[in-house]
């Protein structure tokens, strides 16, 4: 059985000033992000682990009782999808600044309306 040399496989070259610029441009894109997705995810788990004191607070006698302070929380995930094209097709459309502006002012509406 005849074995066969590798072929060396040619990398191009990289300048490393140029490595910097990606490097800083990729953390400029996804620290934001990764920083709402740990938000997100934080708030979330105090939401699991308060859930009994939701419950007890806001669902009076035990009637919905645990199922309706979980049902709230599968809400949030289940228009998670939904929001994420709709705000998609919104940034497509006229781009993310006002996309992420609606975003905002939403949230804030809705807050102080509670």
């Amino acid at each position: 059985m005849a074995t066969v040399a590798p072929q060396a496989v040619k990398v191009p070259e990289t300048h490393k000033s140029g490595d910097a610029k990606v490097v800083g441009d990729v953390l400029r894109k996804i620290l934001p992000a990764a920083g709402g997705s740990f938000i997100e995810w934080y708030e979330f788990a105090i939401y699991s682990y308060l859930s009994s004191y939701i419950t007890d607070n806001f669902f009076a006698d035990g009637r919905g009782g645990s199922v309706g302070t979980w049902a709230g929380f599968a809400i949030t995930f289940a228009f998670r999808p939904l929001g994420g094209a709709f705000f998609g097709f919104l940034a497509d459309r006229f781009g993310r600044k006002p996309a992420m502006q609606l975003t905002i002012l939403l949230m804030l509406v809705t807050t102080v309306l509670q």
